[in-house]
Order: C-alpha cells, then sequence, then structure tokens
C-alpha cells in the first residue's frame, strides 16, 4: 500500500522467491514498483526500520476457507 497499490495500477511487488527457496546473501528476494518516487522513498524508510524476519526449515502456508458469502439485504425504493 505505501507503494500506491491498489490505486495506482503500476504499483505493487513482486516475489522473486518463494518458501523452501534457496537463498544466498545478497540475492534479490522481491521488487517493489510504485509510480511516484517519493513513494519509493517512503517504502526504503519503512524497510529500513523493520527487523529482519527468518523462515524456519519447513514452512506450509495457511490457507483460510469461506464455505459461503456474507448475505447482505439492501431496499431499494424508487420514487416517481
Amino acid at each position: 500500500r505505501a507503494a500506491g497499490a491498489p490505486k495506482d495500477k503500476g504499483a505493487g511487488i513482486i516475489f522473486n522467491k518463494k518458501i523452501g527457496d534457496s537463498v544466498e546473501k545478497g540475492e534479490l528476494l522481491f521488487t517493489i514498483y510504485a509510480e511516484k518516487t517519493y513513494k519509493l522513498e517512503r517504502i526504503k524508510s519503512i524497510l529500513s526500520t523493520q527487523q529482519s524476519i527468518g523462515v524456519g526449515k519447513k514452512s506450509d502456508m495457511l490457507i483460510h476457507t469461506i464455505k459461503e458469502s456474507p448475505t447482505v439485504e439492501r431496499t431499494f425504493v424508487i420514487d416517481r
């Protein structure tokens, strides 16, 4: 979101590695795209303050299943 996504259609992130892939020091993990330079600078400052995150030897993806979509009832009044 700091890059402007989903509002800016040219903004987003592409992950170059998946869970389970081996990673060497200095290897590119992801690429961030933004339409404005100041948004990229803001992302740099956000990332520089974050602590590193390690993934254990094995990690499973957590998937939530939504069985039913919530029903929203709306009343439409047509006046003439």
